[in-house]
């Protein structure tokens, strides 16, 4: 692991903790944040660090970014000290939960420069992000993937959910409005993973959100084909608020 340079933009709560970790096993690690108070536990720790960006993605193949919003998520790909202006990214981590609109927005501007984008949605939290325990769910090119892998493994849990950078924006969404872990009892991950292999992220009628939903619930990957789609998250939010509403 020695050997790949790897950066991390954003020293937040969640980036902390990440950066933490990855200094534990010994990644050799370049930090970038706006704030010097965040970095300077990780300049004690033995980081490198980086004043920008695109400084960082001059000198890092693999980043994993951990954004506050969407807006600074999309300055931070893709603006005039993006890490697309950079010279030695290979592979872009997203761990932000953003929507899949921005993600595959990233997605494309990156793609245009052969950079490769992991849309990567986390959950366990701070703490979860310190003890290398965090769900990451993953989605994007096999090949991307499999190089981001080895850091991903150092973070936690990777389930890969297709290649198709967004869905995982849907599937973590979902997650935080109705806790698809706990919707059935007997519901393990390994279903939770093919149900979103098999759906896509396209945008979708709200019916057909709705039942791939209930088949989640049912514990049921029964008709769940290539025609069949699960909404944005501006469409699960507004599923959720209904479902929410609904007498049972």
């Amino acid at each position: 692991m020695a050997q790949l340079k790897v950066g991390l933009i954003g020293a937040g709560n969640m980036g902390q903790g990440m950066a933490l970790r990855m200094l534990d096993e010994g990644v050799d690690l370049t930090v970038c944040d706006r704030k010097p108070a965040a970095l300077a536990p990780l300049r004690e720790r033995g980081a490198k660090l980086a004043d920008t960006p695109v400084v960082l993605a001059d000198s890092c193949e693999l980043i994993i970014a951990s954004m506050p919003s969407r807006e600074v998520s999309l300055a931070v790909a893709l603006g005039d000290q993006g890490v697309v202006n950079g010279k030695a990214l290979r592979v872009y981590v997203e761990t932000s939960t953003l929507g899949s609109g921005t993600i595959e927005k990233i997605a494309t501007g990156l793609r245009a420069k052969g950079i490769g984008l992991i849309d990567a949605p986390v959950s366990g939290g701070p703490p979860g992000a310190r003890a290398g325990t965090l769900a990451v769910l993953s989605s994007g090119s096999e090949e991307d993937f499999s190089f981001a892998l080895p850091v991903l493994n150092v973070l936690g849990k990777p389930i890969y959910l297709g290649d198709k950078p967004g869905i995982s924006q849907v599937a973590k969404i979902i997650n935080n409005h109705v806790g698809i872990i706990e919707l059935a009892e007997d519901l393990d991950i390994e279903t939770v993973t093919e149900i979103f292999i098999r759906v896509n992220s396209a945008g979708a009628e709200l019916s057909q959100a709705d039942f791939a939903m209930s088949k989640i619930a049912a514990n049921d990957m029964s008709n769940l084909g290539d025609t069949s789609t699960l909404a944005d998250p501006a469409v699960v939010d507004d599923l959720v608020k209904n479902r929410s509403q609904t007498p049972t």
